[in-house]
């Protein structure tokens, strides 16, 4: 049980899909639930879909702000809830799991493989990969709220840049199908956009990572998050031109960056994947 949409984004939806493709194919009866799906949902997985709640013996409830009313109505009617990253009124669940961090405490568990489950579409354009792409593209901005929220950017003419916001990808003076955004990653030597799952997608590529955000609360969590190495350039409100002097600087400095090892990525992400999951077995006992 998720959301999805303009007031909620999209990242605790689509690490539910991907979550529903992996629990179905260890052959287990499972279905999201969420009040409306985007176009680009997979149809295979269209046939476990519900608009509203289903019978169930378990609720996994992906979502940061549960009321009272909410839990109380849930608990009444699922026997174990497992709610993730929640930090609303989680008193009457059985289990709350935090991937990501808090506004008021960090994660810090060390660099290196920790539980996690990434988007679906992430995911699959991993697993699609046959071989590893070259890293020849400077900046990638994910913008996520148009592109007019990172301004002056694109007049950077000494680097590359790609920009997607959702829905197209904008490279070298064309327009791109949002199917493009993932290709545009994995070749990213540097990759730019507020908190959320894009971030971590980066880092498992070997992105040198920045964050621009909308608010000083998700400007706090991105400060909070200690596993992975994000550089914080605060909020919109703080851009300037000398903020976007000191961020084209600094991403000519860090141009020098590996590829990443396709295989060895493949089984990092499957191993976080399966941490998270044994983290589910073990809240659902």
């Amino acid at each position: 049980m998720t959301r999805c949409g303009s007031d909620y984004g999209s990242g605790h939806f689509w690490r539910m899909t991907n979550l529903l493709s992996i629990l179905r194919n260890q052959g287990l009866n499972v279905y999201i639930s969420c009040d409306c799906y985007p176009d680009n949902f997979p149809d295979n997985l269209r046939p476990y879909t519900s608009h509203s709640p289903v019978k169930a013996e378990i609720l996994i409830r992906d979502m940061r702000d549960s009321t009272k009313d909410a839990a109380s109505l849930l608990a009444a009617k699922y026997r174990r809830i497992i709610s993730i990253d929640d930090a609303g009124y989680t008193s009457l669940y059985n289990k709350n799991i935090d991937l990501l961090p808090r506004a008021e405490h960090p994660i810090e568990t060390g660099y290196g493989n920790f539980p996690f489950v990434f988007g679906y579409h992430f995911s699959k354009a991993i697993n699609d990969l046959h071989s590893t792409p070259e890293k020849d593209l400077d900046l990638l901005i994910y913008t996520g709220f148009g592109n007019n929220d990172y301004p002056l950017l694109s007049e950077n003419q000494s680097l590359e840049i790609a920009f997607f916001n959702g829905s197209n990808c904008y490279y070298k003076g064309s327009t791109l199908s949002g199917s493009s955004y993932y290709n545009l990653l994995f070749k990213s030597k540097n990759f730019l956009s507020h908190f959320g799952l894009s971030l971590y997608e980066a880092y498992i590529c070997n992105c040198n990572i920045f964050a621009l955000n909308p608010s000083d609360y998700h400007s706090k969590l991105t400060d909070n998050e200690k596993r992975i190495p994000v550089i914080n350039l605060g909020t919109f409100a703080n851009i300037n031109k000398e903020l976007q002097s000191t961020l084209k600087k600094t991403i000519l400095e860090k141009t020098a960056l590996s590829m990443f090892n396709l295989e060895e990525t493949k089984n990092r992400i499957n191993e976080m994947q399966s941490l998270f999951v044994k983290l589910l077995e073990i809240a659902a006992n």
